[in-house]
């Protein structure tokens, strides 16, 4: 299935130049956050990055391609926000 052309942001293998682990450390232990929300999360490196330090996450990705070659695809949803908004099923606290 091709992808409509709206949804041609993805990055095959991750977008090095949104990577900032050092940051995400800090921001998640200084402002204890417990939930990452991220939209157009491709292939979720950034999610698994939070899930390790023990956040709960969701992706959401408008390409079928990333979340094939997702390393965490079981917390991504397929929604393109042109057919409408997206309501997660459960609360991210």
């Amino acid at each position: 299935m091709k992808e409509k052309k709206h949804l041609g942001g993805y990055v095959a293998g991750g977008d090095i130049w949104t990577w900032f682990p050092g940051l995400w450390t800090w921001f998640v232990k200084e402002f204890k956050i417990k939930s990452v929300l991220d939209v157009g999360c491709g292939e979720g490196h950034s999610l698994k990055y939070f899930l390790d330090l023990g956040c709960d996450v969701l992706g959401v990705e408008g390409s079928s391609q990333a979340i094939k070659d997702s390393v965490i695809s079981d917390k991504i949803v397929k929604h393109d926000f042109c057919d409408g908004p997206y309501t997660p099923e459960k609360n991210l606290i």
